[in-house]
């Protein structure tokens, strides 16, 4: 049970480091978007400068995630969708070819 419990103490020694470093982040993010010359180069990047919560931040990346791969699947269901209305429509498509396609075996 020795090495279980060296196990343990390594992954709650870890889960602490981690927490300790992503509070650290949190309050150097804090403080440099508090910056009036870092707040304007951000925004002359295009960038709205904000600060907050590692909570805030996971919440705003989850629902940023479901919204944009909403997004993709309507997109690639529109497109596939389309690509093959197309190529039904074409003459010699590739399903045409397809089904007229035999293997060099069958065509001797």
């Amino acid at each position: 049970m020795r090495g279980y419990r060296q196990l343990l103490e390594r992954r709650r020694g870890a889960r602490e480091n981690a927490e300790a470093l992503i509070d650290r982040l949190n309050r150097e993010v804090n403080a440099a978007t508090g910056s009036p010359e870092v707040r304007k180069r951000l925004q002359d990047l295009g960038v709205e400068a904000r600060g907050g919560t590692p909570e805030a931040l996971r919440d705003l990346l989850v629902s940023e995630i479901a919204k944009w791969k909403a997004v993709i699947e309507r997109a690639k269901t529109r497109n596939s969708r389309t690509a093959d209305d197309e190529a039904d429509q074409r003459p010699g498509s590739e399903s045409d070819q397809t089904r007229a396609y035999a293997p060099p075996s069958a065509r001797m």
